[in-house]
């Protein structure tokens, strides 16, 4: 609600379930966002269970958030970003105050979100239920198989964004780059075919607009320059991210995001409409498997001879 004060004319909700008592925090939410003057939904399905981050484990990272001796210590070494803390106060799930007690804390937010299987619980009958409370422009966020992308079309979805959820929450998927253009293939021009997942530089944006991207979505470029430098680092990778797709776009030839759609593409690690094939109809690198935690059908390709879920760095480009 206060995001849509801000910005009205781009303002967009990205939906993550809860599928407890039948997804009424779901619907809820789904009813918030047309109030609030949402103008595109996206409903995630790439995180239909919590994946085993090894990572995070490692730097201690969880939800949620235990301060370890080893944090304090790094937060004392940063006096500017304690005082930036101390005004702003620690983050939280402010969506969620609505579903918790009044005068509740951060830490009872997290363990909500936590027990309520955030992000789980999305089937086909679940997505057509929200197409059929929802008005406007409808995304399904997390699509890497063109099957799924021509289902959630004749559901009467506006458009999916091809995403392995940044590559961190399985490692045996494809990277979203590598299997765009089997989905762009699929639904032609009749949806809007969006990419998430890795983008980092104006030349990724690039390289996904020549796969057959209309569009890209970039999340961890701009956490970055937040963490660092606050609102002054999120406008900084703003401007850096254009200024290097202008000079890609020039380099290539391409003047304008129209043009990259028409470059000549080598993409070696592309996936084949065969290679998405069901198991029993001839060679396949898949293994089927549930995305939704709860029988669901939306399903996921998965690579099981050396997977790279970062953006493909070998995709060239020229002329």
């Amino acid at each position: 609600e206060e995001v849509s004060q801000t910005a009205p004319e781009s303002f967009w909700f990205q939906l993550y379930s809860l599928p407890a008592q039948d997804h009424r925090v779901t619907f809820d939410l789904v009813r918030r966002a047309e109030a609030a003057g949402a103008l595109v939904l996206a409903v995630t399905v790439d995180i239909p269970v919590p994946g085993r981050r090894v990572r995070d484990m490692r730097n201690g990272f969880s939800v949620p958030r235990r301060i370890t001796p080893r944090m304090m210590a790094g937060a004392l070494l940063r006096p500017a970003w304690l005082a930036a803390l101390a005004r702003a106060g620690m983050p939280h799930f402010e969506n969620m105050a609505a579903y918790c007690r009044p005068g509740a804390r951060k830490r009872e937010y997290d363990t909500f979100v936590k027990a309520a299987r955030s992000g789980s619980g999305i089937t086909w009958e679940t997505l057509a239920r929200i197409r059929e409370r929802w008005p406007r422009a409808l995304l399904v966020k997390g699509i890497l198989s063109p099957a799924d992308a021509e289902k959630a079309l004749a559901l009467g979805c506006d458009g999916v964004v091809v995403s392995n959820h940044g590559g961190r929450q399985f490692d045996a998927s494809p990277a979203s780059i590598d299997v765009l253009p089997a989905v762009r293939a699929a639904v032609g021009e009749r949806m809007c075919v969006l990419m998430d997942s890795g983008i980092m530089s104006g030349l990724d944006v690039l390289k996904a607009l020549a796969c057959g991207a209309d569009a890209v979505l970039a999340g961890r470029a701009f956490m970055l320059g937040l963490a660092a430098l606050g609102a002054d680092g999120a406008r900084h990778v703003a401007r850096t991210l254009i200024e290097e797709l202008k000079i890609a776009l020039a380099h290539t030839g391409a003047c304008d995001p129209a043009g990259a759609a028409r470059l000549v593409v080598r993409h070696r690690a592309a996936w084949r409409r065969e290679d998405f094939a069901a198991p029993g109809s001839g060679p396949s690198r898949l293994i089927p498997h549930s995305a939704t935690n709860g029988g669901g059908d939306v399903s996921a390709p998965v690579l099981i001879e050396g997977s790279d879920p970062a953006p493909a760095a070998n995709t060239e480009l020229r002329a």
